[in-house]
C-alpha cells in the first residue's frame, strides 16, 4: 500500500513467481493519510483502506513511509501543525493494520537526488555515488516522525538505505547504465536486482 515507492516494487515483485497472492494498492504522489492531500488528484483509493479490509483478508501489509511529508506547507508554523496531524492519522492507521493482518511493514526512504537523475548526472557531470550520510540526511523529517509514532510497537521498520548503500556510499549507476530513471525512482531491472533484501517478506 502506497504511492510510486511501492509501485516501483513490482517489477521485483512479479519477478518472484511465488505461490502468494499479491495486491497493490497504489496512487502515485499519495499517503495513506487523509489530511494528506494531492493538488493534481485525489487519494481515495489509498486512503479508504477501511473499506479495502472489509472486503479482503490480508496476511501482511507492506507499506512506504516516503511520501510522510509530501505536500507540506514551506511555513513553520503550518508544517508542524500538518506533521503532527499526520503522525496522528497514521498512528490510526497502523493500529487498523495490527489489528486486522498478522504483520505490518514499513518501508522508509531509498537514496535519492540529483545524482541519480541520468540526464541532470550527465548534464551536471555529477558524480557516480552520494555519502550515505547525505541519502539519510533527505529523511530527517520522517525519522522525527517514526519517533512520534505511539503504534509502532510490533512494526517491522526496513531501512533501504542500509542495504543499497556500502562502505558509506550510496551508488547512482554501475558501468553500464543508471540504477534510477529520474532522482528518486527505480529503473525495473534495477528494482528487481536491488530488492531482493524483501524476499523474507514476500517469500514466506
Amino acid at each position: 500500500m502506497g504511492a510510486s515507492h511501492i509501485e516501483q516494487l513490482y517489477p521485483y515483485v512479479e519477478s518472484l513467481n511465488n505461490e502468494y497472492n499479491i495486491y497493490f494498492l497504489t496512487q502515485s504522489g499519495c499517503f495513506v493519510t487523509p489530511s494528506m492531500k494531492n493538488p493534481k488528484w485525489n487519494c481515495d483509493n489509498l486512503q479508504n483502506y477501511e473499506k479495502l479490509l472489509e472486503e479482503v483478508k490480508f496476511e501482511k501489509v507492506v507499506t512506504s513511509f516516503y511520501s510522510f511529508n509530501s505536500y507540506l506547507p514551506n511555513e513553520r508554523t503550518e508544517r508542524d501543525e500538518e506533521k503532527r496531524g499526520r503522525i496522528k492519522e497514521y498512528d490510526n492507521y497502523l493500529n487498523t493494520m495490527k489489528t486486522n493482518v498478522s504483520k505490518v511493514f514499513v518501508i522508509m526512504g531509498e537514496p535519492k537526488g540529483e545524482e541519480f537523475d541520468p540526464t541532470l548526472a550527465i548534464r551536471k557531470g555529477l558524480p557516480n555515488s552520494i555519502p550515505e550520510t547525505k541519502a539519510r540526511s533527505d529523511y530527517t523529517e520522517h525519522e522525527d516522525a517514526l519517533k512520534q509514532l505511539k503504534n509502532i510497537e510490533h512494526v517491522e521498520v526496513i531501512d533501504p538505505i542500509k542495504h543499497l548503500c556500502k562502505d558509506g556510499l550510496c551508488k547512482t549507476r554501475d558501468e553500464k547504465a543508471f540504477f534510477y530513471r529520474d532522482y528518486n525512482h527505480m529503473r525495473p531491472w534495477y528494482s528487481i536486482k536491488a530488492n531482493s533484501y524483501l524476499d523474507a517478506i514476500f517469500l514466506t
